[in-house]
């Protein structure tokens, strides 16, 4: 790990080690100047810059680990509602619920996180033009996802889906 590495940046791997004067016990003082000697906050307390660091890796990770799960398993979550074989609804009907939840859950998360100022900057027409022809065309994308699955099996679509990493791959 070099010391431009995203590990070292957060201080999970220190930059230089200190030098050992003897093979004494270490007290107080010999902890603290060899924390300072590495460049790394007092590791026990939860507002130095180390543990923000280490908190918003986990978060990353754990978002990381929610969506590959989410996007995993929601093939064979969608093939359990089918009825006889048959969706008792049509499949446009999840894929705009799906949006409307994701719309409202981001509008609040933006509130939330940048406050009045940033959420008003969501409503700038020239982003928006943007990112609403990309998330028409994820939404086209969602919808033929789901009438796919209508014809196959939830495990079925999963091996296919997944094979596109092997005609990437190749």
């Amino acid at each position: 790990f070099g010391a431009s590495s995203p590990w070292a940046r957060c201080g999970l791997v220190p930059r230089e080690a200190p030098a050992m004067a003897s093979s004494a016990p270490l007290k107080a003082a010999d902890a603290e100047q060899g924390r300072a000697a590495m460049n790394v906050a007092d590791p026990v307390s939860p507002s130095s810059p180390r543990a923000a660091a280490v908190a918003a890796l986990m978060t990353k990770f754990g978002l990381l680990g929610f969506f590959t799960f989410s996007r995993a398993i929601h093939p064979l979550i969608i093939d359990k509602t089918k009825e006889n074989g048959k969706y008792p609804h049509e499949p446009v009907t999840i894929v705009f619920m799906s949006s409307i939840v994701i719309f409202v859950f981001m509008q609040l998360m933006t509130l939330m996180q940048g406050g009045l100022e940033q959420w008003k900057q969501i409503w700038n027409p020239k982003p928006m033009m943007v990112f609403s022809v990309i998330g028409f065309v994820y939404a086209i994308g969602d919808w033929l996802e789901l009438k796919s699955l209508g014809g196959l099996s939830g495990p079925m679509y999963q091996v296919l889906s997944q094979s596109k990493l092997m005609i990437t791959a190749a």
